[in-house]
């Protein structure tokens, strides 16, 4: 059997209507909003995903030293990061932790300028070559 055989089986089953009976303008709309919603799903994820990396490789530094993240990881994580990277935009790294936490408790967006800046402080952190050497990477 192939996914579409039991794809159209599934459909035909009471746990579906024909698209026929509802307006061909409303399908259009459900389809734009269910795109639109996996597309933002899928931000979400990719923020998260990134934010936990970011987390892991601060605690594997952490580990490096025999030490590992205490009861505030999220304020650890951004005084090893100021120190990875004196430079570092302040307002920007406390905004990451508090969309962070916006995100994974409330369901909220990213901003792009977080999600950026995220990718900024990955990117600097995995370039560095002391940082990669006390890894082994």
């Amino acid at each position: 059997m192939s996914f579409e055989n039991d794809f159209t089986r599934l459909l035909a089953s009471d746990l579906f209507v024909v698209s026929g009976t509802t307006p061909k303008s409303h399908l259009d709309k459900r389809k734009v909003f269910l795109n639109m919603a996996a597309i933002e799903t899928n931000t979400k994820r990719e923020f998260l995903l990134r934010y936990d990396a970011l987390m892991r490789f601060v605690e594997a530094l952490c580990c490096a030293f025999g030490y590992e993240f205490g009861e505030s990881p999220h304020l650890a994580m951004k005084r090893v990061v100021t120190m990875a990277i004196p430079n570092i935009d302040q307002s920007a790294l406390r905004d990451l932790t508090d969309e962070r936490h916006v995100v994974k408790k409330t369901g909220g967006m990213p901003s792009a300028r977080t999600r950026e800046f995220l990718a900024e402080v990955d990117a600097a952190l995995v370039a560095d070559p002391v940082l990669s050497g006390l890894l082994g990477q």
